[in-house]
């Protein structure tokens, strides 16, 4: 895995993404704008939701959407080292996985990324996101492994 590119779950209501949270998801995919092989998802309806309309609107070179266990995904805000190296193993084949989550772990992994671990670079916007916290949804951000950098799609 060369890329992984991380959004928060569009705007929902109940456990389904609203209208305002399917125009989100479409808006993030229309940011990335090119070819992903890989959607990953936690086990959240909004989540799933999310990955399927992205699909819809890119072209994936793989269409199945994997759904991380609850364990694996709590590892996510616990552990940052340990949560990319397990991606990137699980997805040695692939060059760009798409991810969508929830917001803490958005946040957790930026924050760790950007401030603890100063190997990765990225603005100061991004910066400013990680340190309050605040991760809109449908955004998107992707993690470039070979260039080191974090990069948030405007």
């Amino acid at each position: 895995m060369k890329k992984l590119i991380i959004i928060r779950h569009g705007n929902y209501t109940g456990d389904d993404l609203d209208a305002e949270g399917i125009i989100q998801i479409e808006s993030a995919a229309l940011k990335i704008g090119h070819t992903v092989d890989k959607l990953v998802c936690t086990n959240y309806p909004r989540t799933l939701q999310s990955a399927e309309i992205f699909m819809a609107n890119l072209i994936i070179s793989d269409t199945q959407i994997d759904r991380m266990d609850i364990k694996e995904y709590n590892n996510f805000s616990t552990d940052c080292d340990e949560f990319l190296n397990s991606l990137k193993v699980k997805y040695k084949n692939h060059d760009v996985v798409v991810l969508f989550c929830h917001a803490p772990n958005v946040s957790g992994l930026l924050g760790q990324l950007l401030i603890i671990r100063q190997e990765f670079k990225g603005s100061d916007k991004l910066r400013t996101i990680a340190i309050d916290g605040i991760v809109g949804r449908g955004e998107p951000f992707a993690i470039d492994f070979e260039e080191m950098t974090i990069r948030h799609f405007e």
